[in-house]
């Protein structure tokens, strides 16, 4: 998952053009950052969540995992790489039906619960495919092959360009700011 660090909101006199989204909701990312073999492992994920509720954290999750930063500030940027058997388990799972919504939590909820977790065929293929992998790794890092369910995510740098379009107007604000920010000087060696 592609996550972005957003902006702080500046008071300005002239009106911002481009849609947003609701301030009254925001997504929250737990994210262990501390741990080398962790970096970035995504551990709880709570979409749309009015700032004024409680946010629940299971017990068992901060048993397993106690040092952990909650964000609020980070924007979900819609990129995902899953592995080949992820579409096992959504052939499997056919209540599925948003990536984030529904794939994402999921896929969080299910980490560090041992491959048990898993539809057995789905289990099967991940299991010999996760072997092969390691048999082949040319790293010194042990693996664990009960933890089978790995959800990581990718803070862009702050000088990394990262939008979601959803609707029309969003899409042309988009448009128009990337016009305006990537603008490449014409050089005189390119002819007409």
């Amino acid at each position: 998952m592609v996550l972005r660090q957003e902006a702080p909101v500046r008071p300005s006199k002239k009106p911002e053009k481009k849609p947003g989204r609701d301030k009254d909701m925001t997504d929250c990312f737990g994210l262990v950052e501390c741990e080398r073999n962790e970096e970035n492992r995504v551990v709880l994920v709570s979409q749309a969540v009015h700032m004024n509720e409680h946010l629940d954290v299971a017990k068992s999750l901060l048993q397993r995992r106690s040092h952990f930063v909650l964000h609020t500030d980070l924007y979900d940027g819609h990129f995902y790489i899953f592995s080949h058997w992820v579409l096992d388990l959504l052939q499997e799972k056919k209540y599925i039906a948003s990536i984030k919504a529904d794939l994402i939590p999921h896929l969080v909820r299910r980490q560090f619960r041992g491959a048990n977790v898993l539809p057995e065929s789905v289990r099967d293929k991940a299991t010999s495919k996760q072997a092969l992998a390691a048999s082949m790794s040319l790293s010194e890092e042990q693996h664990d092959p009960e933890d089978l369910v790995r959800c990581f995510a990718y803070v862009l740098p702050s000088n990394a360009y990262c939008e979601r379009a959803d609707t029309i107007p969003a899409y042309r604000a988009m448009d128009e700011e990337v016009g305006s920010r990537l603008r490449i000087k014409r050089s005189d060696f390119i002819s007409n």
